[in-house]
């Protein structure tokens, strides 16, 4: 019986550099949109067409473009069952752009739904800001995945083969929390290599017990030397278990925190 099986896929830019390395004709264009924050697509849509008219051919024929179309192959093959996939893009014009391209390359392709939109485009989902990717990046990636996976009950796996490295520890920690699987593809091998569902136990009491607190950090707590001097036991504690993140005199909920508050 054929099954379903929703995958959410993490983009990044390796569709790109394996073009250029036997292209060069987009070199000025790319090297003028690579360093972007996605809020600016709209006012370079002249290099993004004249990139796409050029590599989204290429790709076409390329089952090797980059590591999400590969991986995304291989993970088919594995399974033998119909894949539902969701692109994410970090917050920068190029992986929102390859994204798109990869989208079209699946569509009509038997075995493959791709869904691409600007929604999945996650806001702060950067590398230059460290504490904007913290408080900003990771939560709306958390967030958006949690929509993405609301009332569905089949099996999601995540394919973690594209896109920042930064964010696949949490990605792991979700997976782990959800009863998920994980897949990629082995370096530079035709490998694909699955980390199983491993379901972790997690005491959800502290959500419960702290609820006023982390609701607190949730919503951004602008002083936090003065709260937390007003309840230092219960902060500290909250800090031990790594759900609290400080920047610039303000607290809010960690990544992990997010994780498990989403789970709770």
């Amino acid at each position: 019986m054929l099954i379903v099986i929703k995958v959410i896929t993490t983009v990044g830019a390796s569709l790109f550099s394996n073009y250029l390395d036997v292209n060069k004709d987009i070199d000025t264009h790319y090297n003028n949109i690579k360093e972007k924050p996605f809020k600016e697509h709209h006012k370079l849509q002249a290099r993004i067409k004249s990139i796409k008219a050029r590599v989204t051919p290429w790709v076409a024929k390329n089952i090797e473009a980059s590591a999400e179309i590969k991986s995304l192959w291989k993970i088919h093959e594995f399974l033998k069952q119909p894949l539902d996939v969701y692109l994410i893009a970090t917050d920068t014009v190029v992986s929102a752009l390859a994204a798109e391209i990869i989208k079209t390359r699946f569509d009509g392709e038997p075995g493959f739904t791709v869904h691409f939109k600007d929604t999945d485009v996650i806001t702060g989902l950067q590398v230059k800001d460290y504490q904007l990717f913290v408080r900003e990046g990771l939560p709306k990636l958390v967030y958006r995945i949690e929509e993405i996976t609301a009332n569905y009950h089949g099996e999601v796996i995540f394919n973690i083969a594209g896109g920042y490295k930064g964010v696949i520890p949490y990605m792991t920690v979700m997976a782990l929390v959800n009863n998920w699987s994980i897949y990629y593809i082995f370096e530079e091998s035709q490998t694909v290599i699955e980390i199983p569902k491993a379901p972790i136990k997690i005491d959800y009491d502290v959500f419960e017990k702290y609820s006023q607190e982390i609701n607190m950090l949730r919503d951004v707590i602008e002083n936090y030397n003065r709260v937390r001097s007003k309840n230092f036991l219960t902060f500290t504690e909250l800090e031990k278990m790594g759900l609290v993140e400080t920047d610039d005199g303000m607290a809010f909920l960690s990544p992990l925190g997010v994780i498990f508050h989403e789970k709770y």
